[in-house]
């Protein structure tokens, strides 16, 4: 997949914007320096699509994760499931307190500003199936896009 949208980017749509939607999990750029709070499951040996294309591409790419405080999440072709409040102290619950139904950070800006250092360190987040997951997240991606209620995808 990275060596596919590497190769969309620098040749074919060359000189050209690419918009690549893709799973949160697929973008990320370094998935072994993540850990699952808690968890048994370990990223260490996995190699996204973010972190090959990342490795080409460099800067033209620009990695946006989803996060959510609440809800619920599910396909239209499955019962949506639960997700737990955001634990306290996490991305996701501070996004929350802030107060907005929808935010978008753009971490590396924010990490560069006056007190934004706190965002180059360890933090807690749930862009990967909702799960806590620590990691220093100015690595792993350049933005969050926060939902403070997700609801399910539907089909209508």
């Amino acid at each position: 997949m990275g060596e596919n949208l590497a190769w969309l980017v620098t040749e074919y749509y060359s000189g050209r914007k690419v918009i690549v939607w893709a799973a949160s999990m697929h973008n990320m750029y370094d998935a072994p320096k993540a850990q699952i709070v808690g968890g048994q499951f370990s990223y260490k040996d996995t190699v996204t699509m973010g972190h090959v294309a990342h490795g080409v591409i460099g800067d033209m790419m620009y990695s946006i994760m989803f996060i959510a405080d609440h809800g619920k999440s599910g396909m239209p072709w499955s019962a949506p499931g639960p997700i737990p409040t955001a634990p306290k102290g996490s991305i996701d619950a501070l996004m929350h307190e802030a107060g907005g139904p929808l935010a978008f950070i753009d971490l590396k800006s924010a990490a560069a500003k006056e007190g934004g250092a706190w965002l180059k360190e360890k933090q807690v987040a749930r862009p990967l199936g909702y799960a806590p997951c620590e990691a220093v997240w100015t690595d792993q991606c350049d933005a969050f896009f926060f939902t403070d209620e997700m609801k399910p995808s539907t089909m209508r």
